[in-house]
């Protein structure tokens, strides 16, 4: 886990609370004097509580007495409009105070008001913050729904500052669900129509997303441009949520160039202000920041104080989304202080609480919801179009029955045809999905893992320290590297190659000197630019081990080649074991199950692809009359990582 994970999950998790909170862009001095000149004037009771209304908002008061006795007066003098308003903002700061439940409480009241006084303007606020609300506690289908809903009147109302909110709370939740280039789409048109409206604080809020969206797109210079520019709007905003939040995204920005002292002072500003105001979810998150940037200044003692204050803190608001970043800063620490048994307890947490969270159950969902609303969308617009036909028809006064005849049956074609492009599409995305499962079983299923940690932890035990390290460091890599390969088609050959090295000396620790292996590359391929489906190679490589050598003590041997023909790449994978003999290979079953695979894998990427991809299998030394061994030999179109 990479400094970058703390500010992403600061982010995701903190910044729709903010944003939700009050959308006013802070007004002069003299605007709300002047306001709380006319509230002492005032006589009417209505307007009193106006006027404070006004003045909480503009002025952003974050204070729970102020709101609690605004709702008092409102209900007291059955003014159901303001009642309405000030549970929202009530909403809005037991959110900030990290109090869900009492957010939800108070949201829903307000709900209720709004519908049944027919406030449909006011549900854009209200739905914005239930969104965030389910937000927070994890609730995904009811954000994502709730977001869906929101948008939907904010288009029929042409409301294009809550088109916008909700467009980026959508796209928020796609860049904590991984789908960065989406995510990104949609912040960059959100911030162009932004920039028009000249709405400072959603500008900021975006200059932030956008630098985030860069920076898990690997795309550092553009991450340091948008994350220094957000800067720009912290004077303006003044000490808020608002602005401790801009500041971690400037330290951010310098860290990523290389200036750890200088993200180390925005940091430390950004801590300080959050204190100031009583922020706990933003002194957590930018304490565990603080931790991993000292850590990278090489201060363990101080990193190490900072990293147990924030899981402490942490732990205590609940904030579980934010564990796993402080738990890898921890094994870091104690690696270097070669305390490899709290090492050992903070991956097991780290591991633990990343893989609680299903992003491929959150994708579907919001495929699910982008589907529903675009659906809708569209059978509002056949509506219309009808409705339109119809009024045609009736003005013309000719054929009246053909042609509304016609139109209907032309409504209902558009309707089919778009529901079956969209249910092919997410069929065919389904497939894929259910694939990169398949996948990820086979590259990492429990025996391995297991078997793997059982052979470090032995390392541990009998003290070998480097060897622990150098294979779990390995083995973490490998992890790592498995799970972000699963989601995509093509990486470069180089990441592949490193990758088998990860696996085959993984392997080698827990079946000893049993084999040897080398991969050998063409000196006219660049491993960097060409790219290959990841992971082709895996499975028979574990089945080559597994049973191809499993009476072998010693000799055996794996080589994978990769040769460049024109503009096809040949790999090439050859062991010396005992082949594919029924009566000797124990493992025709798993030799089946990688087949099958493979099949999947080549026939889904020749859907997209002029150029067929294909695989065989045969003995590897036919003549022999013991070991025949396997070669498999794939032949890949040449694809660029460009």
């Amino acid at each position: 886990m990479k400094t970058k994970h703390f500010f992403f999950i600061f982010l995701v998790i903190i910044y729709p609370i903010l944003l939700a909170a009050q959308k006013t862009v802070a007004n002069r001095p003299s605007e709300i004097d002047s306001l709380k000149k006319v509230l002492l004037t005032a006589n009417e009771d209505s307007a009193r509580v106006g006027l404070r209304w006004l003045i909480g908002s503009k002025e952003r008061i974050y204070r729970l007495p102020y709101w609690d006795s605004l709702l008092a007066d409102a209900r007291k003098y059955h003014l159901a409009n303001y009642e309405c308003k000030a549970l929202i903002s009530l909403g809005s700061i037991y959110n900030m105070l990290n109090r869900p439940d009492d957010a939800l409480n108070c949201l829903s009241k307000s709900l209720s008001i709004a519908e049944n006084n027919g406030y449909r303007a006011g549900l854009l606020p209200l739905y914005s913050n239930l969104a965030t609300t389910y937000g927070v506690q994890s609730n995904v289908g009811k954000a994502l729904d709730i977001n869906y809903k929101g948008l939907k009147i904010a288009e029929e109302l042409n409301d294009k500052k809550f088109i916008t909110s909700f467009n980026m709370s959508i796209g928020t939740f796609y860049l904590s669900m991984g789908d960065v280039e989406k995510a990104l789409k949609i912040h960059l048109t959100c911030l162009d129509i932004c920039r028009e409206m000249k709405a400072n604080m959603e500008i900021a809020s975006l200059l932030v997303d956008i630098g985030t969206d860069y920076r898990e797109l690997n795309q550092p210079a553009k991450a340091i441009s948008y994350y220094l520019e957000s800067g720009q709007y912290v004077a303006e905003l003044g000490q808020s949520h608002y602005s401790a939040q801009i500041l971690n995204s400037v330290g951010a920005g310098y860290e990523l160039a290389g200036n750890l002292d200088s993200a180390c002072w925005y940091y430390t500003q950004s801590y300080e202000m959050s204190k100031a105001i009583h922020f706990s979810l933003g002194m957590a998150s930018t304490q565990s920041l603080l931790a991993e940037n000292s850590r990278m200044r090489g201060h363990f003692a101080i990193a190490k104080k900072q990293a147990l204050e924030a899981l402490a803190l942490i732990r205590s608001l609940k904030f579980t989304k934010q564990l796993p970043a402080i738990a890898m800063t921890l094994k870091k620490i104690y690696l270097h202080e070669g305390n490899y048994k709290e090492a050992l307890k903070a991956y097991e947490l780290y591991i633990s609480i990343r893989d609680s969270v299903s992003s491929e159950k959150m994708r579907k969902q919001a495929s699910d919801k982008e589907f529903a609303h675009a659906f809708e969308k569209k059978e509002q617009e056949n509506k219309l179009l009808a409705q339109q036909n119809q009024i045609q028809t009736l003005q013309l006064k000719k054929n009246k029955s053909l042609m509304f005849g016609m139109g209907a049956t032309l409504l209902l074609a558009v309707a089919i045809a778009y529901f079956l492009i969209r249910q092919g599409k997410l069929n065919a995305r389904q497939q894929k999905m259910q694939l990169e499962q398949k996948l990820l079983r086979s590259q990492m299923n429990p025996h391995f893992i297991f078997n793997s940690l059982q052979a470090i932890q032995n390392y541990i035990l009998n003290h070998e320290a480097k060897e622990a390290v150098k294979y779990l460091s390995a083995f973490a890599s490998l992890t790592r590297n498995v799970l972000e390969n699963s989601r995509v088609e093509y990486i470069p050959l180089k990441k592949e190659i490193a990758l088998l090295e990860n696996y085959m000396q993984l392997q080698k620790l827990r079946f000893g000197n049993r084999f040897g292996y080398a991969i050998n590359v063409d000196n006219q391929i660049d491993t960097e630019q060409a790219a290959i489906p990841p992971m082709l190679a895996q499975p028979f490589i574990e089945n080559a081990i597994k049973h191809g050598m499993h009476d072998i003590e010693s000799g055996g041997h794996i080589e994978v080649a990769y040769h460049q023909h024109g503009s096809t790449l040949q790999m090439v994978i050859t062991d010396n074991g005992y082949g594919m003999q029924q009566n000797v290979h124990a493992g025709a079953g798993h030799q089946s199950l990688a087949m099958e695979i493979t099949r999947e894998r080549i026939n889904l990427m020749n859907k997209n692809e002029r150029r067929k991809a294909t695989f065989h299998i045969s003995d590897a030394f036919p003549t022999h009359a013991g070991r025949r061994g396997v070669k498999i030999s794939f032949s890949l179109p040449l694809q660029s990582t460009k």
